[in-house]
């Protein structure tokens, strides 16, 4: 049975480690707003959220996602802090353009609009290039032991580049070769709905569950949970002691 939760909180600076837990009891982030819930109805079907995460140290690269680093060895990555400038603006009107149903509002939504040079918790932009045109760009942020994708977005005219899929691929490596455990990636639904691609990861490298009580309740022997239950729905201040120390 799939708990019904929907729960928010703000808050401007997390340490890596409270980063860590958050993540753990199935929370996530755009800016300063923190939030989880286990119901979103996406303009057409009631969906049953399901977080995911994967342990990168149990990743391996299926074929499918061979070929798709292949595809793309012409393609040059940078990584650095993010910056919203008219290429990023570009790019994500383009990649909107994509959804018929509840289209994303802005970029400055998912990273913190006027907090965008003051980051709630360490975050990176990977954004890929084919010489001096950017064909998709995604953001990760930085805990102690985990990472998490924020957002992702591509020039749809690439499509078969499958960059989506790319740029979450260079994440999983990112985590892996500096020493993180898990990669959250966003969540998916029990009904088919538009996160399906996100079920390409296999199960067996991915820890898929559902938030229950404030914690991570999974599929297979994964200790981790962490029950910060009771640190939803205060103040920042009260947030903090709570967390923090």
């Amino acid at each position: 049975m799939f708990p019904d939760i929907n729960e928010y909180f703000y808050t401007l600076k997390v340490p890596p480690s409270a980063m860590d837990k958050l993540w753990a009891a199935g929370w996530r982030h755009f800016g300063a707003l923190f939030f989880r819930y286990s119901r979103f109805f996406d303009g057409v079907t009631d969906l049953t959220i399901v977080p995911l995460r994967i342990n990168v140290n149990f990743f391996r690269l299926s074929k499918s996602q061979r070929r798709i680093i292949r595809k793309n060895q012409d393609l040059k990555l940078k990584i650095q802090r993010p910056v919203i400038d008219d290429q990023r603006k570009i790019l994500f009107e383009h990649h909107k353009t994509r959804f018929k149903i509840n289209p994303p509002e802005s970029l400055d939504m998912y990273l913190g609009g006027e907090l965008i040079h003051d980051f709630v918790c360490k975050t990176l932009e990977f954004s890929v290039w084919l010489g001096d045109k950017l064909l998709a760009a995604s953001y990760l942020d930085i805990g102690e032991n985990s990472t998490s994708s924020i957002y992702a977005m591509f020039d749809p005219a690439f499509s078969k580049r499958c960059l989506g899929i790319y740029t979450m691929l260079l994440e999983i490596e990112y985590s892996k070769n500096n020493g993180f455990l898990y990669y959250y990636h966003g969540y998916t639904a029990v009904e088919p709905s538009a996160y399906d691609y996100k079920n390409i990861f296999p199960l067996l490298n991915s820890t898929i569950g559902t938030v229950a009580n404030g914690k991570f309740m999974t599929r297979k022997k994964d200790l981790f949970l962490i029950d910060i239950s009771q640190c939803t729905l205060f103040s920042m201040v009260r947030f903090q002691a709570q967390i923090y120390l």
